[in-house]
């Protein structure tokens, strides 16, 4: 009987530890067609916080401060970034070539449209999914600007630190996970000094939405000094699609779901789909910024007959079904 009690007082226990530690399977995973609206904020009197479990930080407080940082996301149209599949535009100018898949990204180059400077970038991995609680990374990549010789080489470590409620002026959500980069990058043009860059990171990420809740940053350097807070824009708006029913289509291309329909900006739902004997081959949920979405279902589906489901949460009454065919 003792030992009964133990196994039930271990799993229990287990159980408690694994609900309290989230896992961030999609962090800074972006699809063609997002709208990322960041809330630039004063960081006066602004800090991360310690580094624990179940920490609760308070940016309640945070003000307005500046424009809205606003990063759209686009296809990749150019042949000189080679093989990137993604493009992030920044509000700077600046646009990043990107190679994103569903477990790593990596910066091809980016091109700094105001200056008219292009940089390249090799094995730079800007981050990894999933992470929970330690996971820790580490990358070395180097860099060229073609047209001036300039060179340079770059650290980049990553830890998820902490985990926890994080409260902002939008909302309070739970089961956050912290995310810190610090990034060192050393660059030279032929005999100047090099000039170096540290760069410390803080990205809060909860379970559902793509994009970090709140992101804090340090900059320093030779030539450099800055900070910034900023926060994600209505981050839990959420259509009524009773009012404003969505109709959808979809097909499987490889092992991808392909989803398209009209979907209005903030909705959250949840997709699902099941093979002709109703086995469930996927289940995701995912906030709306555009018309179309992929979902990468991570093992091999076979040809044949499988149902999709979609419905907006926390209201069963919207679901939509349709078949979908795998040739």
């Amino acid at each position: 009987m003792k030992t009964m009690l133990t196994f039930l007082l271990l799993i229990a226990s287990f159980r408690l530890t694994a609900f309290g530690q989230p896992i961030e399977n999609h962090g800074e995973f972006y699809y063609i067609g997002n709208v990322i609206q960041m809330v630039n904020c004063d960081t006066t009197g602004f800090d991360a916080g310690i580094a624990d479990t179940n920490v609760i930080w308070d940016f309640t407080g945070l003000q307005v401060s500046g424009a809205m940082y606003v990063t759209s996301y686009s296809n990749e149209t150019s042949t000189g970034f080679i093989p990137s599949n993604i493009v992030a535009h920044l509000p700077n100018g600046l646009k990043m070539h990107e190679q994103q898949n569903s477990t790593d990204t990596y910066l091809i180059g980016t091109e700094d449209t105001t200056a008219g400077v292009i940089r390249q970038y090799s094995n730079y991995k800007i981050s990894k999914r999933p992470l929970t609680y330690n996971s820790t990374y580490l990358d070395t990549f180097y860099t060229t600007v073609p047209a001036t010789g300039e060179f340079g080489r770059g650290y980049l470590s990553v830890i998820a630190d902490a985990y926890g409620t994080l409260k902002l002026p939008s909302g309070t959500f739970n089961n956050v996970l912290r995310v810190k980069k610090v990034l060192t990058e050393g660059d030279t043009l032929g005999s100047s000094a090099i000039r170096l860059t540290n760069t410390v990171s803080y990205f809060w990420f909860d379970t559902l939405h793509h994009s970090p809740l709140l992101r804090m940053e340090d900059i320093s350097g030779t030539s450099t000094q800055s900070k910034s807070i900023m926060y994600i824009a209505s981050p839990s708006a959420v259509v009524n699609i009773a009012a404003n029913e969505v109709e959808f289509t979809g097909y499987l291309y490889d092992n991808e779901l392909l989803l398209s329909g009209n979907f209005e900006t903030g909705g959250v739902y949840e997709v699902a789909m099941y093979n002709i004997i109703g086995s469930m081959i996927l289940k995701e949920d995912f906030i709306t910024s555009g018309n179309n979405y992929h979902f990468d279902i991570s093992k091999q589906v076979n040809p044949g007959i499988y149902i999709v489901g979609l419905t907006q949460k926390n209201d069963p009454y919207t679901k939509k079904v349709i078949k979908v065919f795998k040739q």
